[in-house]
Order: C-alpha cells, then structure tokens, then sequence
C-alpha cells in the first residue's frame, strides 16, 4: 500500500457535508450541519466547548458514524468509502496521540510500517519529518520525556508520514506556549502552500484569524455563521470603540452611559457611524468619567465569536439565519447517503497484510523492553516472588521436601503468572483509547481488527517471555523437567491458550470500561479468586469441605493440574479435556463479545 495513495487535485471542495446529524443519547451534538472546505485551504471552525467541533471532526476522519445528512472527503462518502478516506486523511486530535515509551522515530517508523513503506523509506520518511520540526536531536528519546510543545510536533509528525491531501487539526495548539503555537501556525502556512486541505478547529481566535482562508461558527450543534475572516468582522459591527475608565468606580457610570457591559474594566461599543464615537465620548466627558485609554477599531474574531454564541444580539435583522434557512442545497458527489450499500463498504485488506500490520502493532509493544532492558526485571519479579513466598514459606502445605513442594508450586506459579498478565491486554486497550492512539490506528488505511489482534498478539508475545522467565527461575531452585519434550511445550502451550482466551475476555473488558482503573478493578476481581481459589498452590484435599470442592470445580485447578502432569509426570487426562473445553468455552463468549464491542467503538 503506498503512503500517498490518493489525490484531491483538481477538486473544487476537498471536503464537503452537508445536514451532518449526530445524536449521543437525547442530546443532539451535531444538528444539521453544512460545510464545505475549499481545495489547498484552510477552513476554521470556531465554537465553544461542547458546541460539536470535535465531533464534527471524528465523522470527517470516518471515527463517527453520523446518524443523518452525508459527508464527502477526496470524492468518497465517509460512510461509504470509509477506507478512501482514510487513504488521503491525516489526524491531530486534542491531545498528542502517540506512544510515549517509543521513541520520537519509532513512532514514525510505526505509521510509516504500518502504511506499507520499506523499512528503508520509513526510517527515512520520519528523519525527514523529525528534521523538519526541529527534532532531530530528541529523536532518539522517548517522547513520554519529551515537552508539551514536542509532543504536539511529534503527533502533527505522525499525521504526516502518509503525506495526507486533507488534514483534522483538532485544537492543536491547545495548552502549547505561544513560541509552540507560532511554529504548529508555520507548519500549517507551509503544508497549505504545498495544496493540503485543512480543517482547524480551535478556540483561540487570533488562530483562526492568522491561518484560516474561510471560517464556521458552530454554536450548540449548528452553523451559527459562516464566511471568510472579513466577512464574520462584518457582522459584529463596521467598528467598535473601546474604552478604560481611569478610576474603576467610574465603570457603573460608564455602562449606564454606554448601554454595554464592562469586562476586565474595558467597554467594547459597536458603531455603525463613525460620527458616533466623538458624540459618545462627549456624554462620558460630560457625565464625568475621566478616560484611561480609547481606541477606534476594526472588530475582531472575538467580537463575532461573542456575538454569535453569547446572548442573543439584537436588533434581530443582525442574526444569521438558522441552519437551513435560505441555502441552496448542494449536489455532493457519490450518490445518496441512503444508499449505504456499495462494493467500497466490503472494503478488506489482504488477510497476508492484515496479519502483517497485526504483528506491526504487536512489535510496538515489544519495543519499550528493547528501549529500557530494565522492563525485564518487572517480568522477573512476579515468578520470583511468588517461587519465593509459596515454595520457600508456604511450601510445607504441599507436603514433603522442598523438591516436592518446587515440583508442585512451580506449574501454578506459571498459571498464576499468566492468567494475571492477560489484564494488561484490556489495561493496554483502555490506556489506548484513553490517549488516542486507538482512533489514530482507526484513522489510517489498515486493517480494521489490526489494532486489537495487534494488541493481543503483542500480549501472547509478552508472555512467552514471561513464562519463559518463569521456568529459568524455576530451574535455578530446582524445578525439573521429567517429562518428554513435545509434553513439556503442550504444557506450556495449555497455559498459552488459556490465557489468550482470558486475553480475550480482558480486550472486552479494557473496551467497554470507563477508564484504565475501573478495567484493572473488574479484571482483578475476576481473576484473583480464580487463581488464588485453586489448587494451583495448594492442594484441593488439604482444604475444607466447601473450598475443596470449589477448587475441584475451578477451571484454573484442572489447567494447573495439567501443566503440573505435562512438566512432571502423573497426567491425568481429564484435567486436559476441562481445560480445552472451558478454553474454548471462553473463547466462543469473549471473542464476539470483544468484537462487538470492538465494532461498536470503531462506528
């Protein structure tokens, strides 16, 4: 797949919308929306929080699926022809969305691979664009160290190495100094002038002033005025004059005079007659307010921003008309939004590059372990504490010499260990969606289950390591292996298997949780009494009556006692059999109810 696979040349509306309905629950966050952005410029879309800027935005980028009116990006509807979008768009959302335990470049490389390029051109596609934003020199850091200003550069980066034809610019500049904020602008004045299309939504008005060739005011979920810069000036006035009483008791005064408020001690007053001004500051010299400071101007954006979404203005002919009244309805190119059928909505990837951006994604995971080795011994830690507490002091409670007691603890310490690495696969997840990496992976032409079998696999890859580990430390007290090779992998393999299948249940969990706390909370309560609640250290005879049977009943005893009878002898082969079946079992219920809520997240 090539990283510019698409073009807008040519075309007079790189974007275009029109009626855009989005509803969360009763609450209407887009209510018949129309835009339409010229090719090669910039379109800002000012409005106030919650006013549906953003997710304006998630329905262009194909995040959102709207529930009425029809958008177009490229020429292809972003219901229909989601995968067209995604080859000619880039996405900077409100918060820097890349992993911050990689690396500046392996951030890059990541898009570039993931995007089809060579690892030659990726690597040299991100020195480019590293150069480019003045970050050659903490290219080689991870960006979890890096600054604000540098984070943002780093994800308008990202968004880059496909070389997009249309660029979301969600707030960008959002909390960034204005030495930060200048630079992004520069940026955005170059990929223009190169014939980029870019939304920008943002709050800071002289943002949209600098940059932005025509702008909309969204206000509520609905166009309250659209224009170019000079155009929405107009509205709120020809121009305004400002004045700062000296003495602050004299504000009272100055308001009754002027018939406006005061903010932050200046009036702002709107004048349409430029014989006004002079008559005005004669009745406040007459009504005996000393002037600190005044000034005729030109209105601003942020007069128009206050007059379309404050207070309503008056008189009424001064009020754009209400979304709908008076347009001429366009002729989007594409066909009839009711017509969602269409050989694109089959769109698939070649399972082979499918699976190849799978393994890409699972190889991200990996990467923190390469970039600090001293991750290692967090894996380490977990099999040598538990070796420690349950073979050294508790070993007794298996009965006989600590040999005995090494060969009985070490297969459920490697249970233990994972089954309860399966609730980083949801903590992962969660951590994703929570930062954004989740919607830029669903922003980019990949395979759309790429991102969650990624993550799957790059936990099953984990934890091979981690059982791997596990069996060195159990070597080095003495754990041996008295079985034939090909039982000791379907050992190993057992516990594998079982804990994809809880990898699956945790993936569910980590997309339908709330945060990143609550999906460790409801995993862990989950596993701890399975795991703690076997026969996995302790045998199932030397408990009471009702917490023998319980763990005689438990799947994690008969999985425990497999492995124990794979690795040592002694296999009883009904414990097998349990454990394939409730594998399996976990499999058929986990795995669609991840991938509907898997889906469910994507729409």
């Amino acid at each position: 797949m090539p990283a510019r696979p698409g073009t807008v040349t040519g075309m007079k509306y790189a974007i275009e919308a029109e009626g855009l309905v989005k509803r969360y629950g009763g609450k209407a966050a887009l209510d018949g929306v129309d835009l339409a952005v010229r090719t090669g410029t910039v379109l800002g879309v000012l409005g106030p929080n919650g006013a549906g800027k953003t997710t304006a935005v998630r329905v262009l980028a194909t995040l959102v699926v709207p529930d009425a009116g029809r958008a177009v990006v490229g020429g292809h509807d972003v219901v229909r022809r989601p995968a067209r979008v995604r080859e000619l768009i880039g996405l900077t959302g409100q918060y820097a969305s890349v992993d911050e335990q990689l690396t500046g470049t392996q951030n890059l490389l990541l898009i570039g691979r993931l995007l089809g390029l060579s690892r030659a051109a990726a690597r040299a596609r991100a020195a480019a664009l590293l150069a480019r934003f003045g970050l050659e020199e903490a290219a080689g850091r991870p960006v979890g160290g890096y600054s604000g200003g540098m984070r943002r550069r780093v994800d308008l980066a990202a968004s880059l190495v496909g070389e997009p034809r249309v660029l979301f610019l969600d707030e960008p500049t959002t909390g960034l100094d204005p030495h930060a904020r200048g630079e992004l602008w520069e940026v955005v004045k170059e990929l223009t002038a190169s014939g980029v299309t870019v939304l920008l939504t943002t709050q800071y008005l002289e943002e949209a002033d600098q940059l932005a060739d025509d702008l909309l005011v969204i206000d509520r979920g609905r166009v309250a005025a659209s224009g170019t810069p000079a155009e929405l000036k107009a509205l709120a006035g020809g121009h305004r004059l400002d004045v700062r009483p000296l003495h602050a008791a004299d504000l009272e005064k100055a308001e009754r005079v002027l018939g406006v408020p005061a903010a932050g001690g200046l009036l702002s007053v709107p004048v349409h007659d430029l014989a006004v001004p002079p008559a005005l500051l004669r009745r406040l010299d007459d009504a005996g307010v000393v002037l600190a400071e005044h000034a005729l101007r030109l209105p601003s954006l942020d007069d128009v921003f206050l007059t379309l979404t404050g207070e309503p203005r008056t008189p009424a002919e001064e009020t754009p008309a209400p979304t709908g009244e008076g347009r001429t309805p366009r002729i989007l190119t594409g066909g009839p939004n009711s017509d969602r059928r269409d050989p694109d909505s089959d769109w698939r990837v070649p399972m082979i590059t499918a699976l190849s951006q799978g393994l890409t994604l699972a190889w991200r995971s990996l990467i923190p372990l390469k970039n600090n080795p001293g991750q290692f011994a967090g894996l380490l830690f977990q099999p040598v504490f538990m070796i420690v507490i349950f073979v050294y002091l508790f070993g007794g409670a298996a009965g006989g010499d600590r040999a005995d007691a090494v060969a009985y603890m070490l297969p459920g310490v490697l249970v233990q260990v994972a089954l309860m690495a399966t609730i980083s696969t949801g903590m992962n997840l969660a951590t994703d969606i929570g930062n954004g990496v989740f919607d830029r992976f669903r922003t980019m032409p990949i395979a759309r289950s790429a991102p969650l079998t990624g993550r799957v696999l790059a936990d099953l890859l984990t934890l091979l390591i981690t059982v791997a580990m596990s069996l060195a430390v159990g070597y080095a007290v003495g754990f041996r292996v008295t079985t034939d090779p090909f039982s000791a992998l379907a050992g190993i393999g057992l516990v594998l298997v079982m804990a994809l299948a809880l990898s699956w249940g945790s993936a569910w969990i980590g997309l339908v949780a709330k945060s990143v706390t609550s999906m460790q909370g409801m995993a862990t309560a989950v596993l701890l009494p399975l795991t703690f609640g076997s026969s996995a250290f302790v045998p199932a005879g030397d408990m009471p009556g009702w917490l023998s049977w319980w763990m005689g009943a438990n799947p994690v005893s008969h999985l425990a006692g497999a492995v124990r009878g794979l690795l040592g002898g002694g296999l009883e082969a009904a414990d097998v059999g349990i454990t394939l079946g409730w594998t399996a079992a976990l499999l058929v219920l986990f795995v669609p109810l991840a991938l509907r809520a898997y889906n469910r997240r994507i729409r």
